[in-house]
């Protein structure tokens, strides 16, 4: 399965962790690493090279605007065709097939106190890449 970012450009979290390998690498496609890095400072609002949860709860609240197109409130797995199905329905809370704003965000802040390895409070650019490695190790199993 190819890296893929759940909903559209400047997602750190969401785009590192859906498995992927690294021969996604390529002149047309970036490499992981690269992708991430741009999402990462896409997400830094602050710019202090760090993520904390309110950038990543911001980014989750722009990126779901992104997707959700058609104004409905939900994200559809087939909005998301590249998708990992284990992760959406992780965070499909209700199990109802489609992913609320609220149910983004908790997965998101979830996933960030998961990456958040040596508990600061903040993501660094080096954990962010050491969880989506460890991520795409346990997919290719």
């Amino acid at each position: 399965m190819n890296h893929v970012r759940l909903l559209s450009s400047g997602l750190l979290l969401l785009t590192c962790l859906v498995p992927g390998g690294a021969s996604a690498q390529s002149a047309t496609h970036p490499s992981i690493a690269d992708t991430s890095r741009t999402a990462f400072n896409a997400a830094d609002v602050n710019k202090d090279s760090v993520l904390d949860v309110n950038e990543v709860v911001a980014d989750s609240i722009l990126a779901f605007g992104r997707v959700d197109t058609q104004r409905t409130g939900f994200i559809s797995f087939s909005q998301l065709p590249r998708h990992s199905p284990e992760r959406f329905r992780r965070a499909d809370r209700d199990a109802d097939g489609r992913l609320s704003l609220g149910e983004v965000v908790a997965d998101r802040v979830h996933e960030f106190f998961l990456i958040d390895s040596n508990r600061d409070g903040v993501l660094s650019i080096e954990e962010v890449l050491s969880y989506a490695a460890a991520q795409r190790r346990t997919a290719s199993k």
